[in-house]
């Protein structure tokens, strides 16, 4: 899943778990979203498009408009961080 570490076995969110809770907020199921969604609920602090870009991989403007559909849908808040970059975090 991600590119410079493999997340624990004891944090990894189930596919299936990934896949409803995409599902009840009204989202198609992709690849992208899954990663997104399991990598985003172990980290432990606010991260930059450009570090999910890094560790999940994909297009950075499918992560920018998915992060946008997280944040709408109440999975994901944004905060401004000093450099006027979005930092964003699992809700």
């Amino acid at each position: 899943m991600s590119r410079s570490t493999e997340l624990p076995l004891t944090n990894r969110i189930s596919d299936g778990r990934v896949r409803s809770l995409l599902r009840n907020h009204g989202m198609r199921v992709t690849r992208l979203r899954c990663d997104m969604v399991k990598w985003l609920q172990v980290v432990q602090s606010p991260v930059s498009i450009k570090t999910i870009h890094f560790e999940v991989g994909g297009d950075f403007s499918n992560i920018y408009r998915n992060l946008k559909r997280f944040q709408r849908a109440g999975l994901v808040r944004s905060e401004l961080h000093l450099n006027h970059s979005d930092l964003f975090s699992w809700a």
